[in-house]
């Protein structure tokens, strides 16, 4: 496997993971807040929500470019003297 590959590999596993987890969070947090409000059983309404929610995340995530969720080094950051706009005025 190549260097790029593997940093392609790694984005994705980062992105994946990410998503698993923060669609846990929230849907845990959606449960038992629906669980205080409505039902005696919270955590059972909270693992329902972290469960369904780190199925809504994986979804979502996978939606997501590589590129959009963790851009490429070696870019231009336009930042300092020598932006865009100096160049132009300046010739």
């Amino acid at each position: 496997m190549s260097l790029a590959g593997a940093h392609e590999d790694a984005r994705l596993r980062k992105r994946d993971r990410a998503s698993v987890v923060t669609g846990a969070g929230v849907g845990a947090a959606l449960g038992a807040l629906l669980g205080v409000l409505g039902s005696p059983a919270v955590v059972l309404c909270a693992a329902i929500g972290a469960a369904l929610g780190a199925v809504v995340g994986r979804v979502v995530g996978t939606r997501v470019s590589p590129d959009d969720w963790d851009p490429p080094a070696g870019g231009h950051s336009y930042v300092g003297a020598n932006t865009p706009d100096d160049d132009i005025v300046g010739s």
